[in-house]
């Protein structure tokens, strides 16, 4: 079986900080060990590093995070996606699905999961994700 490409929403992430036996956990951990195969870009990175910063998160998860999102995973070239115009920010998330042609984008955000697709990428939620896998 082909490991799945994964374009993790931030919001993904601060689940798992905050929920340790959430879905979102689960799928951060599946990333750890290299079951599920994510991308990541300067723009998704440093939003994340501000909610973490403002959410006063442990430097272990800063550590743990950041084996996740090595620098072998890092996109430096992503299309410019202006889809979502109630939250431009997300369109982070497709930009980097399409560079790297990736199989889901997983988010609890309505802005990204009302699309259900995006080209060949899936558009879906932490607890389908798992379920599926």
């Amino acid at each position: 079986m082909k490991t799945p490409i994964v374009i993790l929403d931030t919001n993904i992430i601060i689940s798992a900080y905050f929920k340790k036996k959430s879905n979102s956990a689960k799928i951060l951990n599946l990333a750890s060990q290299g079951k599920i195969k994510t991308f990541w870009n300067n723009k998704m990175r440093n939003e994340l590093n501000i909610i973490l910063r403002n959410i006063h998160a442990r430097k272990s998860f800063y550590k743990y995070i950041d084996k996740i999102y090595n620098n072998e995973n890092k996109v430096l070239r992503t299309p410019k996606i202006n889809i979502i115009k109630e939250d431009p920010s997300d369109n982070i998330f497709l930009g980097l699905a399409k560079a790297k042609k990736a199989d889901f984008v997983i988010s609890s955000d309505q802005h990204l999961l009302k699309f259900k697709k995006f080209e060949k990428t899936k558009i879906i939620k932490p607890s389908k994700f798992i379920n599926c896998y």
